[in-house]
């Protein structure tokens, strides 16, 4: 103990002046979100790819429950996190992602499906879909190629 002061408090009040005079951007680079990697906004990989996202039906309302389905017979090792989603929009300036999905609360983890293994996750579509043609869209990390790619699912009709 130093004169009074517990040492988890000295380390505490350390830890905040040397991040308060000690760290600014221009030493340390900007800030990188973690989550930006499990973010959809990669090129999509191929059509005729052996990695595919699926729904459990081509029809739904708004506000349903829906079931992701990630299915790997690629031969490699695959990264994922299907929470990390975004649902896009056919309109005439092609697929649209749709705006308003925040809220949804992501752990920050990658997790890993090998080949010839499939993953689940359950979501549910925003209530204030209005009807139309809709796709769910992920990012992946192809482990064997380092690489980051987008899926997406089949197109499915919501009616609002």
């Amino acid at each position: 103990m130093i004169e009074g002061i517990r040492l988890p408090t000295a380390f505490a009040a350390l830890a905040l002046v040397t991040l308060a005079t000690g760290c600014d951007d221009s030493a340390t680079g900007p800030a990188v979100d973690p989550a930006s990697e499990l973010q959809p906004g990669y090129t999509l990989l191929d059509n005729d790819t052996d990695i595919a996202l699926g729904v459990e039906s081509d029809h739904y309302a708004a506000g349903a429950e829906v079931k992701l389905v990630l299915s790997n017979q690629s031969g490699e090792r695959v990264g994922f996190n299907l929470c990390f989603h975004e649902i896009e929009r056919n309109t005439s300036e092609g697929w649209v992602p749709v705006e308003g999905l925040e809220g949804r609360i992501c752990t920050l983890v990658l997790h890993m499906i090998d080949s010839g293994e499939t993953a689940q996750y359950g979501t549910s579509l925003p209530e204030a879909l209005s009807t139309g043609e809709y796709r769910f869209r992920v990012a992946l990390h192809l482990m064997d190629r380092g690489e980051f790619r987008d899926q997406a699912s089949s197109p499915f009709q919501v009616e609002g």
